[in-house]
């Protein structure tokens, strides 16, 4: 009776013990699997972290590469900034401009006309300020001819007949928007300048207009502004040429 007592006894002592060693051996699985989870994840962690650091570095010196460029650019282009100014203030120094440019190119028109240079600086060393005008200006009017009107009076002439003047300029439009026969003066006109032997010289624009012409050792200095319904007036006044 006490010898199968012993042995249940025993066999029950050896399933604590299996279930008991069953247990540590999972908390052992476990207990491994989450070290080698936890090791493996601070490995990927690390990883990741070397991965970041070296886009933060590389994306670091690309932006110094930027910074590096960008200066260069500014330098480059406060060079050239220089560089046009430079430009600039030679044109404006070295080109001829208003007045000045106007007096060269009529001066080279006249060196193509065949003038020999002597004759055009003796001309423009005994020119002075000083001059004797007639004492009050010649005034006459004309027609301005437009594509439905030319012909009578659209033509008057200066310096005794020497000078014949013209106009031309645009058909002004009725309230119904068809032309009529007078020149409207809010457009441009064109006055042509008839010298003797045929030459002649032109102003164009919108009115009031101005014109000098030398002709017979004379210069004739001329306005045009608008005189009335079709008509343009003009005065011109003579002044001695040196």
């Amino acid at each position: 009776m006490s010898l199968g007592l012993r042995e249940s006894r025993q066999r029950r002592a050896q399933k604590r013990r299996r279930v008991l060693f069953r247990w540590l051996l999972i908390v052992l699985l476990i207990g491994g699997a989450g070290f080698f989870a936890y090791a493996s994840g601070g490995d990927l962690a690390k990883r990741h972290i070397q991965r970041l650091e070296e886009n933060i570095a590389r994306q670091n010196k690309e932006l110094a590469v930027m910074a590096e460029q960008r200066h260069d650019l500014r330098v480059e282009l406060a060079d050239r900034e220089k560089e046009v100014e430079g430009w600039r203030v030679r044109y404006a120094r070295d080109v001829p401009q208003g007045a000045l440019k106007t007096v060269i190119e009529s001066a080279q028109a006249r060196l193509n006309e065949g003038i020999v240079p002597e004759r055009l600086l003796f001309l423009i060393g005994s020119a002075s300020q000083a001059q004797t005008c007639a004492p009050s200006p010649e005034s006459k009017r004309f027609f301005v001819s437009t594509p439905l009107f030319g012909g009578a009076n659209d033509s008057v002439s200066f310096a005794d007949g020497g000078l014949l003047i013209t106009a031309s300029g645009q058909s002004v439009l009725n309230a119904e928007g068809k032309p009529e026969s007078w020149f409207d003066p809010a457009h441009p006109i064109k006055a042509v300048f008839t010298l003797p032997g045929g030459k002649a010289e032109f102003v164009e624009g919108k009115l009031p207009l101005h014109k000098s012409i030398l002709i017979s050792g004379n210069e004739y200095r001329f306005s045009l502004v608008s005189g009335g319904r079709g008509f343009v007036r003009i005065a011109g006044v003579r002044c001695d040429y040196p």
